[in-house]
């Protein structure tokens, strides 16, 4: 690749003049993805538990494509695929993608692409209809990695010339914190073209552990903390502003290919064939964990521009070829990217924007939750005294059930954030596990999701397994000690 607080759907004519403020606020599969993304963008996770990257479960991975090509948009470059699937490309096995998140924020997806696609985190995905991605290695701002071996984690070369410099993993040069990662950088940008350094940097190795406890989860995070360095340095915040991030990751099958059998253990490579994938006992359908189609524009002023109006057609028309293949239907959003380190990307669904209409959901709300307030006072009869959310449910929230609950808890973490934007013990830096739980347990018991004025939540309650929280008797149900 080369360069390049809440939110509520708005109810005012954003693009061009025609989309009316009513047809703003339809629910559906759509409005809710859009506060997902939003959710995962807010995210700052510095790792995802047990020596996971980030990017399992916060941030947003972006992909920018080229739409109306005879070849599907969302299929890997047949550079990109690995060898063994006939790729002959230096950067064989690995295709680019960036990422964005409220601490890696950048205006654009970059190489002239104004539409594309977001994956869904990992820990999101839905495993009996969509496959996993894995994050190769990681590159504080664009790398040119379409130039490097190793599956574009290695070595930059300009016709099988290394330049006179071997780049490899950073762990490898002994690099495993942002200010090493920024002073190897330096050392790059002294040179009188611009774009040296990019393509001399090195990149963290996300798929091994280095240093004894330096794991792949903190080399993540130290791509991360680079990035942060690289946005607020005054030399460099102009050009990190204007130039995304890059991974690579492991490319994935092209459509063609994704009735396979996903568990057979004789696979070389994740895009490689197998001969039992033809075997109709072992092959499944999986797609790739497209959360949504995207386009750039803006959200909170109107844009009437050329870009804007051809990448949304151009969107439009990815997401009736993706149907059209018998992929499971997935949201045009739009997404409005920050133009410096202190604003915010926003993501909004409008009908009008869809080629392909959603399916009926009657469990999607606009709002699940009607207010929410803490009370910081609460006394528990063992924990004490302890800080309580109160939430009260919409009507339709009230009737959402468990399976919604990524997307209520999401917007319950977005009003929170709002209501209280420094509050310490539950925040986008530190979700825990037990408020997502209790949330959960009140959505699958219909008993208090439509009878209990409000439902109570406290982050300082233990983790209880759902099975053993939703039996737990009296008062403690939901709400263990």
């Amino acid at each position: 690749m080369r360069r390049r607080r809440v939110i509520r759907i708005l109810n005012i004519s954003l693009f061009l003049g025609f989309v009316s403020g009513s047809s703003l606020l339809q629910a559906s599969p759509g409005t809710d993805t859009a506060k997902l993304m939003e959710y995962w963008y807010r995210l700052t996770a510095r790792d995802c538990g047990s020596g996971r990257l980030a990017s399992d479960c916060s941030g947003l991975i972006l992909r920018g494509i080229a739409s109306k090509q005879s070849y599907l948009p969302w299929d890997p470059s047949p550079l990109s695929q690995s060898l063994e699937a006939g790729g002959t490309g230096i950067a064989a096995g690995g295709t680019s993608v960036s990422y964005l998140r409220k601490d890696v924020e950048y205006n654009g997806l970059g190489m002239l692409r104004f539409n594309g696609f977001a994956l869904v985190p990992n820990d999101f995905v839905n495993e009996k209809t969509q496959f996993k991605i894995k994050v190769l290695c990681a590159f504080p701002i664009d790398s040119w990695t379409n130039y490097r071996n190793n599956s574009g984690c290695g070595d930059y070369q300009e016709n099988g010339n290394s330049l006179g410099v071997v780049e490899d993993y950073c762990q490898k040069l002994g690099i495993s914190n942002a200010k090493a990662w920024m002073e190897h950088y330096d050392r790059q940008t002294r040179d009188p073209e611009a774009t040296k350094a990019h393509r001399f940097q090195c990149g963290f190795d996300t798929t091994r552990d280095y240093f004894g406890t330096y794991n792949k989860a903190d080399a993540f995070n130290t791509f991360v903390e680079a990035r942060k360095i690289l946005a607020n340095d005054p030399e460099e915040k102009d050009d990190a502003i204007h130039t995304q991030s890059e991974l690579r990751i492991e490319t994935w099958p092209p459509n063609k290919h994704w009735r396979r059998d996903w568990g057979s253990q004789a696979r070389v490579k994740f895009d490689a064939p197998v001969a039992s994938d033809s075997d109709s006992a072992k092959a499944t359908y999986l797609e790739l964990p497209i959360a949504a189609f995207i386009y750039e524009s803006g959200i909170d002023y109107i844009d009437r521009t050329t870009k804007t109006f051809t990448s949304r057609e151009l969107a439009r028309d990815d997401q009736r070829r993706w149907v059209e293949q018998d992929n499971t239907w997935k949201p045009i959003i739009k997404i409005q990217f920050p133009n410096s380190i202190a604003e915010d990307a926003k993501f909004a669904y409008y009908p009008a924007d869809q080629h392909v209409q959603p399916p009926v959901d009657s469990r999607s709300c606009d709002n699940y939750i009607e207010k929410i307030e803490w009370d910081n006072n609460y006394v528990e009869p063992v924990l004490g005294k302890i800080s309580s959310l109160k939430v009260t449910p919409t009507a339709c929230g009230r009737k959402a059930g468990v399976g919604k609950t990524n997307v209520v808890l999401a917007e319950l973490a977005i009003k929170a954030a709002a209501l209280e934007p420094n509050r310490k013990d539950w925040n986008f830096d530190n979700m825990g596990s037990s408020m997502r739980r209790q949330l959960a347990c009140h959505l699958d018991s219909p008993d208090i999701a439509e009878n209990k004025p409000t439902w109570s939540l406290e982050p300082a309650r233990p983790y209880v397994a759902h099975d053993v929280i939703i039996k737990l008797p009296g008062d403690n149900r939901c709400n263990p000690h």
